[in-house]
């Protein structure tokens, strides 16, 4: 251990016997054991969940520390830091790699931070009175943040002297808990207070396992993310510009969704499906899918093929697999005439259908490589032509609507770009 990191110790050992003495001397709250135990009993218990539940998550988020700020109304300065300082007591560290002056470092603080949090809410509350104590409350909760938090910063600077650290980045990370612990804290309290002990536990309970269920989804939501991102490399490694269509017609469906007002879980399945909605083309010979002209008829059906071949390629996947009937009917038609199966108006899921319009735009715009792209009035004039017919009307009068607005100017521009540098002319896009 280094010297100057032994003097902070040693300084901070110090400050601890004094605040303890200081605290015990002036304290002018009566002791209740019952209260006492109960809350440094909750407190160890939340502190050491790992050790008597068996859970998956590793969520950062404590939701011990909250109890602390109902034991600070509750049993004042002195009896709340010593609360604290038993209830936070970690098991596994004193099972596994123990070391005595960390644990001595790590309890004190507690105490310390406690301690001062408390004796800033008995000050302040009688300055800013208030009957919840919501002010008070949460200028006590920054106290224990500051105070807590920046021990371990100091210790870290110390013992890494030679490196560079933020404070600003550092506590800026931690922000982020102050809010969560105050809303819990004051939660708790009223919940001990006009509802007892035993509803205090169960609301503790709930919020626990509420915690892991939405772990657990955001977890699902991660690993769905990550198998499409897959899978779009895949689309990438057979054909680049596949792909990059893919993105494009994503970017547009997310608008889409977004103009019709589509919950946020509807609206991702469809933008993470339109990431892939290619992916049957790579079970399509190169010699067809990268043609520079107009496909024989015997091609176009092999060509057609493609989205029944994502939609088999992909079902035995259980985590997108009930979102897959967008693949396998983004090249129906709204009146029927479309492929696979020639399924009519609203028979045709939402998402395929948004995806059509979405695709067809794209091509529009971006144009094939026997193909230049559309102007924006001839893609204006080919919404409203395949109104009812190609595209959903609804949908279709939605795109007029976007691109009248100058949702889309930007991909028209570039291509006007692209065409004057390429033929040394002015072009407007309008």
């Amino acid at each position: 251990m280094k010297l100057r990191l032994k003097l902070f110790l040693t300084l901070e050992y110090v400050l601890f016997i004094l605040s303890f003495v200081f605290l015990y001397k002036f304290n002018q709250q009566p002791l209740s054991i019952s209260k006492f135990i109960f809350f440094a009993l909750t407190l160890f218990i939340l502190s050491n969940l790992s050790v008597f539940i068996n859970t998956s998550n590793k969520i950062t988020t404590q939701i011990g520390i909250p109890i602390i700020i109902p034991a600070i109304i509750i049993l004042g300065p002195f009896w709340s830091s010593l609360v604290t300082l038993i209830g936070t007591i970690p098991i596994t560290k004193l099972k596994n790699n123990f070391v005595w002056y960390k644990f001595i470092f790590n309890q004190t603080i507690f105490f310390l931070a406690t301690g001062c949090a408390a004796l800033t809410f008995e000050i302040t509350k009688s300055f800013l009175s208030t009957p919840y104590f919501f002010l008070p409350l949460l200028i006590a909760n920054v106290i224990f943040f500051v105070i807590n938090n920046g021990s371990v910063f100091l210790v870290m600077l110390i013992e890494n002297y030679n490196q560079d650290f933020s404070v600003l980045l550092y506590f800026l990370k931690l922000t982020k808990n102050i809010p969560i612990v105050y809303f819990l804290g004051l939660l708790f309290y009223y919940t001990y207070i006009n509802l007892g002990q035993s509803f205090l536990i169960l609301g503790i309970v709930l919020i626990y396992f509420s915690k892991d269920i939405l772990y657990a989804h955001i977890k699902r939501l991660n690993h769905y993310t990550q198998i499409i991102e897959s899978f779009l490399k895949v689309i990438d490694s057979k054909d680049n510009y596949t792909k990059k269509h893919c993105e494009r017609v994503s970017e547009y469906a997310e608008i889409v969704c977004r103009q019709m007002q589509l919950k946020p879980s509807k609206t991702n399945q469809i933008v993470q499906m339109a990431k892939i909605h290619d992916i049957g083309k790579i079970c399509i010979p190169d010699s067809i899918l990268k043609a520079t002209g107009h496909l024989t008829d015997d091609q176009y059906e092999k060509m057609k093929g493609h989205s029944n071949y994502g939609y088999e390629l992909l079902q035995d996947i259980e985590l997108i697999s009930s979102n897959l009937d967008l693949i396998r009917y983004h090249h129906e038609h709204y009146d029927g005439k479309g492929y696979p199966e020639g399924l009519i108006g609203k028979d045709i899921p939402l998402g395929a259908r948004i995806l059509a319009t979405c695709d067809a735009f794209e091509v529009m715009t971006n144009g094939r490589l026997y193909k230049p792209p559309m102007t924006k009035e001839k893609v204006l004039a080919e919404f409203k032509e395949c109104s009812g017919t190609q595209f959903d009307p609804q949908i279709s009068k939605l795109m007029i609507n976007l691109i009248k607005a100058g949702e889309f100017d930007y991909i028209f521009k570039d291509n006007i770009k692209k065409y004057e540098e390429e033929y040394d002319v002015a072009v407007n896009f309008n």
